[in-house]
């Protein structure tokens, strides 16, 4: 088993369903597989909500994907996957185009308006959410973390991450490398931990890694390091 998929949290990225029939798609955000209810394209088709458990429609039909609730948020697809905007984070600037996730609450409110590239679930009181443009396609996925409020906890900026847990995080490092004439590419790195302050506790040593569970973690250890 790849141990870059090990996870119990589920990521949600924008991806457009190709058939004319409402589907239940597999996504895969970072390194985590992602359970995401997508709809077609065609607004006029179908559209996903919520029910409770009487089968009462509780929240409107609107969304062409969600996710599921956790920690009282779930991620919803807010756009049609093509508007654009910046989110400034001090002195940075993370442009996040076409991914449009927000959260909304068990009453259908928008609580989370920010339009993320993707967005996963809470756990611990933080959310995985990815900003940049085209992520994973012409530039890296930046990974970082939002609290219950909205608010960035932790800065973008990891290739790939998976879920809190036990009071971690796995993330995998990356890096530009200039390769000449102005140009640079993306290096992706190694795996290690980070704690819910976003701080280094286990160097990034590994190429593949897990969760902590029962305060163990599997790590997928380079020949070399043997």
């Amino acid at each position: 088993m790849n141990s870059t998929r090990l996870s119990r949290q589920s990521l949600c990225r924008l991806r457009r369903a190709v058939t004319l029939s409402i589907s239940l798609s597999l996504l895969v955000a970072g390194s985590l597989t992602s359970q995401a209810f997508a709809a077609t394209a065609e607004p006029e088709v179908a559209h996903w909500g919520y029910i409770n458990p009487t089968g009462k429609l509780v929240i409107e039909p609107k969304y062409p994907m969600v996710c599921q609730f956790s920690n009282n948020r779930a991620a919803v697809l807010t756009g049609d996957g093509f508007g654009s905007y910046s989110l400034r984070v001090k002195a940075d600037i993370y442009e996040a185009r076409g991914g449009q996730w927000s959260y909304i609450d068990k009453s259908g409110k928008m609580v989370i308006d920010s339009s993320f590239d993707g967005a996963g679930l809470f756990n611990q009181e933080l959310a995985p959410v990815a900003v940049g443009f085209k992520q994973g396609v012409s530039q890296p996925d930046r990974w970082g973390f939002i609290n219950s409020a909205g608010k960035l906890a932790i800065k973008p900026q990891f290739n790939a991450v998976h879920a809190l847990s036990e009071d971690s995080v796995a993330v995998q490092f990356g890096t530009w490398k200039n390769i000449g004439e102005g140009m640079r590419s993306w290096v992706v790195g190694k795996w290690g931990f980070i704690n819910k302050s976003g701080k280094t506790v286990i160097k990034p040593e590994y190429t593949g890694i897990g969760e902590f569970h029962e305060q163990l973690a599997p790590v997928l250890v380079p020949p070399k390091a043997l």
